[in-house]
C-alpha cells in the first residue's frame, strides 16, 4: 500500500520516469475528469515528455494523454 501523505506532483518528474499515482489534489470536476481518462490512485504511468514548462505526454494503460503543466501539477506521484 502506498503512503497517501508524501509524493511529488507529476509535473516534476523527469522524462523517462515510471511512477505510481497516489493521489489527485484537485476540485470534484478536475478529479472526475482524470479518473475518465485512467488517472486513479495505485495506478502506474510512464512520463514520455516533460519539458517543464508545457504540457506533458504521459502514457498511463496503453494509451498516450497529453495533459496541462498546472493539471499535472494536481496528479501526486512515487
Amino acid at each position: 500500500m502506498i503512503d497517501n501523505k508524501s509524493g511529488i506532483p507529476l509535473a516534476y518528474i523527469k522524462e523517462g520516469t515510471k511512477v505510481q499515482i497516489i493521489r489527485i489534489d484537485a476540485n470534484e470536476l478536475l478529479k472526475a475528469k482524470l479518473n475518465a481518462m485512467g488517472f486513479v490512485p495505485e495506478t502506474p504511468l510512464y512520463v514520455v515528455k516533460n519539458s517543464t514548462k508545457g504540457p506533458l505526454v504521459i502514457s498511463i494503460k496503453g494509451a498516450r494523454i497529453i495533459i496541462a503543466f498546472d493539471i499535472a501539477q494536481n496528479i501526486i506521484v512515487a
